[in-house]
């Protein structure tokens, strides 16, 4: 007999590991155990070596794969740590598995798009919506053939003509794009066997797709990927396609993460259409669960995820949760709509109706409420505080050791830890700030601010780079008349504005008239970067330069250097790395020289900008090699985090 641990370690709890380690608790076969530590279930057992090679096929099988996992192993233990008593988990969010899903699409089985079919598993009929509880195997069979013969079908609320859907959700699923004004399109994967006919996907990208969480992801397309340099194989795979080519740079990709749609998307795959856009209201009701002490929110809302240092993150919340925290500063904090509250060593996060877009309650004087925004580095301050947020035995022991320490930290020395945060955002001030040992934040960087019109942005251009640019008119006159057109939303100091102004120095002509929107151009320019695979770029200028009274980077050099590349005939993907590597160059080596100055033990990377992989990639590679990197996934990119982040904010509280 051998008794032996099956271990999950995950980057956060998985409610689904949760619940098959309770019911292995209850299996009577054996003498399970099972516990949760440290982000690590691990179940035990004793058992004969024929029966634990069993077990671990069957385990194997049932513990499905999740976005969250990080490592599994299996070891011989001599003492058992677990228990009986089952762990308690947060409210699954699971609709179908490995289980019950085949059942559910094979038209030879009893159970042929059976929505209600019961699952002992994953309990995916306890999730299903009257709509699903009604619906017949015929009517799936007659919405998808409705589909390909009409183009679009709504499932809705309300109307005689639709099909009614659940009164919190609207759904349309189309084969032709849907009207937008903003943000990438979203497509529901029907033949995940053809995805990489339609994708530029690496085995991760696959793998999350699939997952429990089913989440979106943001992927190149690949007609984008073989713009510059198609090879045979690319077109014969681009030949080999049903369905037209997918135009933009990028699109929000995802797999069925309901039984409808599980079913409906193999409807689709069977009478030939891979993909589908779909247009899904996924926004949580603020009156889902008024109690935080509740677990999350029942929602069938896609967690929007990208990868960074080799693991995946949320890019923002779109649920309520609970979490361990130290007493804070501040007994709760709003930003946006995420509300945070702090009670008896947990902090709860929660989704409200409203958008909290003029709140911080956090003001230097504290005599009246101002904006997070005004103050320059509160929300990147919060974004620090978030990240530092419960940190991992790995990472405290990277830092110990980055510290000369012999052990792990102990919690009371963890305020003694120095760092400095990335903080790249779409929403708030762009900046890198540093922290001492006194707690002292202070702004090292900030993204430099365009104005809003292009020709305010040429007309310091020729204040400055008066030379390259009038060689540059004379060459590329379309790329400069597009400048001069382009009229921001607002002031900006963010990396897509940064981006998509250079494209405007780096795209061709017939992609800056395909291109209407800033956000567009920046992805286009994001995906040239993406297609490049070598290993040596030009080196983009990013110098420091004083601007509104604050160090930032003079963006003018910068286009200056671009366009003297451009004059000389370097590759506009080549040119597009370059820029990112660059950028990432110059930061490490600026961080490098604050560590000189004031010591860094950790560097914390936040903000919604870092979805632009090239960016993050280039970035992680280069500061991993000096610095422990702290990424909070326990915690989203930019929104809950810096709601949570603001109860440890150092500032007195406003008026409101």
């Amino acid at each position: 007999m051998h008794k032996v641990s099956f271990n999950f370690t995950c980057l956060r709890p998985v409610a689904f590991y949760a619940q098959l380690c309770n019911q292995y608790i209850a299996d009577t076969r054996f003498d399970f155990s099972a516990g949760f530590n440290n982000n690590r279930y691990f179940l035990e057992v004793e058992a004969t070596e024929p029966q634990l090679a069993a077990l671990a096929d069957e385990i194997a099988a049932k513990f499905l794969y999740s976005i969250w996992l990080s490592y599994v192993d299996v070891s011989v233990i001599k003492n058992r740590k677990g228990s009986k008593k089952p762990l308690a988990h947060a409210e699954l969010n699971i609709s179908y598995c490995s289980e019950c899903q085949p059942q559910m699409v094979n038209a030879a089985d009893a159970n042929f798009l059976k929505l209600d079919l019961v699952c002992p598993h994953c309990h995916g009929h306890e999730r299903i919506n009257t709509l699903e509880q009604s619906m017949a195997p015929q009517d799936l069979i007659a919405i998808a053939a409705r589909l390909k013969n009409n183009s679009s079908i709504s499932l809705r609320s309300s109307g005689s003509t639709d099909i009614s859907f659940e009164s919190s959700s609207n759904l349309s699923l189309s084969l032709q794009p849907f009207a937008k004004n903003a943000g990438q399109q979203h497509i529901l994967i029907c033949n995940p066997q053809h995805l990489s006919q339609y994708f530029a996907v690496q085995h991760y990208h696959t793998l999350a797709l699939s997952s429990l969480e089913k989440p979106r992801l943001k992927l190149m397309s690949a007609d984008a990927a073989v713009l510059s340099d198609v090879t045979a194989a690319n077109k014969h795979q681009v030949k080999c396609k049903v369905q037209p080519t997918l135009t933009d740079s990028y699109y929000q990709v995802s797999f069925a993460n309901s039984r409808l749609l599980m079913a409906l998307a193999d409807q689709l795959n069977n009478i030939g259409i891979d993909w589908v856009y779909i247009d899904i209201n996924d926004s949580v009701s603020a009156d889902t669960h008024n109690d935080l002490l509740k677990p999350l929110t029942k929602s069938r809302a896609k967690p929007s995820v990208t990868r960074i240092n080799n693991a995946w993150v949320e890019v923002a919340s779109n649920h309520q949760f609970s979490i361990h925290g130290a007493s804070p500063l501040h007994d709760d904090a709003q930003y946006k709509h995420y509300e945070a509250s702090w009670n008896n060593k947990q902090i709860h996060c929660r989704i409200s109706a409203a958008d909290n877009t003029t709140f911080t309650g956090m003001t230097e004087t504290g005599i009246t409420a101002t904006r997070m925004t005004e103050t320059g580095i509160d929300a990147a301050s919060c974004a620090m505080h978030a990240g530092l947020l419960n940190l991992s035995e790995a990472v405290l022991s990277q830092i110990a050791t980055r510290m000369l320490s012999t052990q792990t930290l102990a919690a009371t020395d963890k305020q003694s830890i120095t760092s400095a945060t990335v903080y790249f955002s779409h929403d708030n001030p762009s900046v890198v700030i540093t922290q001492n040992k006194q707690q002292k934040i202070t702004q090292f960087l900030r993204l430099p601010t365009f104005e809003q019109h292009g020709a305010d942005i040429i007309a310091q251009l020729q204040h400055e780079e008066s030379k390259v640019l009038a060689k540059f008119t004379q060459a590329f006159p379309q790329q400069i008349n597009q400048l001069a057109l382009t009229t921001l939303v607002k002031a900006s100091d963010n990396i897509q504005h940064f981006i998509g102004l250079a494209a405007m120095l780096i795209l061709d002509d017939e992609a800056l008239n395909q291109l209407t929107t800033i956000d567009a151009k920046a992805d286009a320019f994001h995906a040239l970067a993406q297609q490049y695979h070598g290993n040596n770029a030009p080196r983009i200028d990013f110098p420091l330069c004083s601007e509104n009274d604050y160090r930032s980077i003079n963006w003018r050099r910068t286009f200056a250097s671009l366009m003297s590349f451009k004059l000389a005939g370097a590759n506009p993907a080549i040119l597009a790395f370059g820029f990112f590597d660059s950028l990432a160059d110059y930061l490490s080596n600026w961080l490098d020289h604050l560590e000189q100055q004031q010591g860094i033990d950790a560097v914390v990377l936040a903000g919604n900008d870092l979805v632009y992989n090239v960016l993050a990639e280039r970035l992680c590679m280069r500061l991993q090699k000096n610095y422990p990197l702290v990424v909070n996934h326990q915690l989203d990119l930019d929104g809950a985090n810096i709601a949570i982040g603001g109860l440890y904010l150092a500032k007195r509280r406003g008026l409101r």
